[in-house]
């Protein structure tokens, strides 16, 4: 009788320490909720150094036209600073009611 109540406790002791190592690897620091959370801020950082990587190639190329592409600068002059060239002409209307 002796023997089966320590062998109940014994397993009793076992399956609290087994239930206590997976809440720790569940729950615990670094464990599975860790390493989720973790993997979803690496797939961010990526899709955010992806979107930046994108940017600065368009801004290179942006940067490498303005260098050498004269018609280019005329644009981004006429776009951007509201610059015109010599033989151009500038139609300037007043804001007014729109006509039905």
């Amino acid at each position: 009788m002796l023997k089966a109540v320590k062998k109940r406790l014994l397993a009793g002791v076992w399956l609290v320490i087994f239930f206590s190592l997976l809440l720790g690897m569940i729950c615990g620091k670094n464990g599975a909720i860790d390493l989720f959370r973790l993997k979803s801020e690496s797939n961010r950082l990526v899709r955010i150094v992806d979107d930046l990587k994108r940017e600065n190639q368009t801004l290179y190329r942006t940067i490498q036209r303005l260098k050498s592409d004269l018609q280019y600068i005329g644009e981004v002059a006429r776009d951007e600073l509201g610059m015109v060239a010599e033989d151009e002409l500038i139609y300037q209307f007043e804001p007014g009611k729109k006509e039905k």
